[in-house]
């Protein structure tokens, strides 16, 4: 009964710490007004390869450090040309990264430009996406300074993380002469990340508890401002930016709201509908590629990319607005729940912190307490001991064991859960489903994690009883005729007080841990 009563305890926590996890259906359709993907009637054939092409590495000042940019032109051209300058993914840094871009481009006639990422304030912990506009733009001022380059028809071609970039950078210069977002999240990260976790962990096929830790993995504020750009608006500039917009998705993209980012798009335009031409690559992944992130680039998405910077308002008014494959999007990216705030943020950090903190110092004590027992019992047989024998103290044999044997088992059931974590997150992140893998596990995480309790409890009762054995160790002292110490003398007291304190900061760190493991789906199915 004590162990179903644990279990259940560390199951109400669990489930009590964080919101449920409920995203909106999507009640909108999009509906392509033709199948091909074509830009003012372009074709792969017809546009690229126009060009040979002549490539140059660049050293671009930026506010207190420089970064490389590679510029791949069109040779032959005739008359100044319009220009890309390509701003990075989360997934990209190198100026290098878009050279297969930057090449087609080149050969349809237009000017690539593409800076290297600046890392130096650029972090998992910190971001700041108005700071990374502001670098840009001096590529786009190197860009129109180009012999080839048209000043006037320098646009900017934003993937992933930086179509939150873009329309920053198109609102502070308005020369900028158009946009091309691709693979836009629009909404913010937060709720970019919560929508890519939930499709990835719905593609898995995982447990429906483990939805759970979407809100409490990505619903957290964080002390000191970490991730603070997590809460990004891109909404106030979109709203500002007057280009020739375009927007291109592929429909295995299930990281992206693909449905939901156009309409946002369209509704904050202050052109709307009209400024925009959104274009759906059948098959093809984030990185607008058929297959793994290594294959080529669809051709015919170079292409609609040359034609649309060629002429962005021609690609406008030759429309259609949206044309493509269909789009599947079932879920909305919307706001995410945060967790309680006894789970949130600082506590998220601290808790896992102290555990391991009281846990290693117990057994730091527990060490101690056996290394006393052996000096003293080395010292008894060395000599004759004097005076009345005291009153020993009858701390359980099984204390320290049973106690060790808890933290084993509790930091078996995080390991476990980590290294479950890290299986179904490969599965996501390659698209693939593993129902074995997938439900053994979890059972196999639940089962450990009842274990660990069933543990912890035999040990609360050594811990107990040693208690009660202290209690009656100090009452034989008085009855001895002796004034009782606050810490019992002579080695066993000590190693008696070593062991119970020890034994108690590993119980209690162990259980830290065990509720951290249940705020992330141990002992979920009970909840």
């Amino acid at each position: 009964m004590a162990t179903v009563v644990a279990v259940l305890l560390f199951a109400v926590v669990g489930f009590a710490a964080g919101p449920r996890w409920d995203p909106e259906l999507v009640t909108t359709s999009v509906v392509p007004e033709t199948a091909s993907v074509a830009v003012d009637g372009s074709s792969a054939e017809a546009t690229l390869g126009r060009y040979d092409t002549t490539s140059k590495l660049v050293d671009v000042e930026l506010d207190g450090a420089t970064t490389q940019v590679l510029v791949v032109e069109p040779v032959g051209l005739t008359e100044p040309a319009p220009a890309v300058v390509f701003l990075h993914g989360a997934g990209t840094g190198l100026a290098e990264s878009f050279s297969a871009h930057a090449q087609a481009l080149a050969s349809a006639g237009v000017v690539a430009v593409s800076p290297s990422k600046r890392l130096d304030t650029y972090s998992t912990a910190q971001r700041d996406y108005v700071a990374m506009a502001a670098d840009y733009e001096r590529s786009v001022a190197y860009a129109r300074t180009l012999p080839s380059v048209d000043p006037d028809r320098v646009g900017l071609y934003a993937e992933s993380e930086g179509t939150w970039i873009a329309p920053v950078l198109a609102d502070e210069d308005p020369d900028v002469a158009f946009v091309m977002l691709v693979s836009a999240p629009v909404v913010t990260p937060r709720e970019q990340a919560a929508f890519a976790v939930d499709a990835y962990l719905r593609n898995v096929g995982v447990p429906a508890p483990l939805l759970r830790a979407i809100p409490r993995a990505t619903g957290a504020h964080l002390p000191g401002g970490i991730l603070a750009y997590a809460d990004f608006d891109v909404l106030p500039y979109l709203t500002t930016m007057t280009q020739p917009t375009f927007m291109a998705y592929g429909t295995q993209d299930a990281s992206m709201p693909t449905v939901q980012g156009p309409q946002i798009v369209a509704g904050a335009l202050p052109e709307g509908a009209a400024q925009l031409l959104v274009r759906y690559y059948a098959g093809a992944n984030h990185g607008i590629r058929v297959g793994s992130s290594t294959d080529a680039v669809v051709p015919d998405f170079l292409a609609g990319v040359a034609a649309f910077a060629l002429d962005p308002a021609g690609a406008l008014a030759a429309g259609p607005t949206v044309a493509g494959a269909t789009p599947v999007q079932v879920h909305l990216a919307n706001a995410v729940p945060q967790p309680r705030w006894f789970a949130d943020g600082e506590m998220l950090l601290r808790v896992p912190a102290i555990s391991m903190t009281v846990l290693v110092g117990g057994y730091l004590l527990l060490l101690g307490a056996a290394l006393v027992r052996t000096v003293a019992r080395r010292r008894a047989r060395a000599s004759a001991s004097t005076g009345a024998p005291r009153p020993p103290v009858r701390i359980p044999a099984t204390l320290g064991r049973r106690a060790v044997g808890y933290s084993l088992a509790g930091l078996f059931v995080v390991v476990l859960l980590i290294a479950y974590v890290v299986v179904v997150a490969q599965l996501a992140l390659n698209y693939r489903t593993n129902a074995a893998m997938v439900w053994g596990g979890w059972v196999v995480l639940q089962l450990s994690a009842v274990g660990a309790a069933l543990l912890g409890v035999l040990a609360v009762r050594d811990l107990l009883r040693a208690g009660r054995a202290w209690r009656a160790h100090r009452s034989a002292v008085r009855l001895a005729g002796e004034r009782p110490p606050l810490v019992a003398r002579g080695a066993r007291g000590a190693v008696a007080l070593l062991g119970v304190v020890g034994a108690w900061a590993v119980a209690l760190g162990t259980t830290g841990l065990l509720v951290v493991a249940a705020y992330w789906g141990a002992f979920s199915p009970l909840s």
